[in-house]
């Protein structure tokens, strides 16, 4: 059986890999970002799909991780996860790796990732921007404290308002609603 993180047994269960590629081929992007210990297993049912190209990969910046994208799935999007500073760039750069962007994770607005010369550097070259709203853990900020939880208790120009202003293409949510309808209103 299957357990909630407080270890009550749930009745939710968890899709196969290929019931959810089967379900959203052509559909839209998926994100595989626990998926580097099985890594040759998912590209072997991702190709079974041909939908490679709708698959992005993400990890830790991990040169184990970095060769293994390399050696199995040059050709798909992939983003480091990177924590304050930026010091696998440089190295995915020299890879045969299709590195499209990264995951900035920071815990203070003075972070070295948040800084707007990095943001406009990886901008220039291409690069897009990954935010995470997400809170799972009250005492790890992903982003500076820039949550969905203070977007909806306090409002979005301080949560979700923030990454978009600081410039971040994609920002993770539990509220994808919720976000939908800030950005389209401040669009108008």
């Amino acid at each position: 059986p299957y357990v909630n993180a407080d270890g009550v047994v749930t009745e939710q269960t968890i899709q196969k890999l290929d019931t959810v590629l089967e379900r959203f081929k052509g559909r839209c992007f998926l994100n595989i970002d626990q998926g580097w210990d099985v890594l040759e297993l998912v590209v072997e049912a991702v190709k079974r799909y041909d939908m490679q190209e709708q698959i992005l990969l993400k990890s830790p910046p991990r040169t184990e991780y970095f060769k293994m994208v390399e050696r199995y799935a040059p050709e798909y999007m992939y983003m480091p996860i990177i924590k304050d500073q930026d010091e696998c760039s440089s190295i995915l750069e020299q890879m045969d790796i299709n590195y499209v962007g990264a995951e900035l994770v920071f815990s203070e607005e003075t972070a070295p990732v948040v800084a707007d010369e990095y943001m406009n550097a990886m901008h220039d070259n291409g690069k897009m921007l990954w935010g995470n709203g997400i809170v799972y853990d009250y005492q790890v900020k992903l982003s500076a404290g820039h949550s969905d939880d203070r977007s909806i208790l306090f409002g979005p120009e301080d949560g979700w308002g923030w990454l978009r202003k600081k410039g971040f293409d994609i920002i993770q949510t539990d509220w994808p609603g919720l976000l939908r309808q800030y950005l389209e209103a401040e669009e108008h």
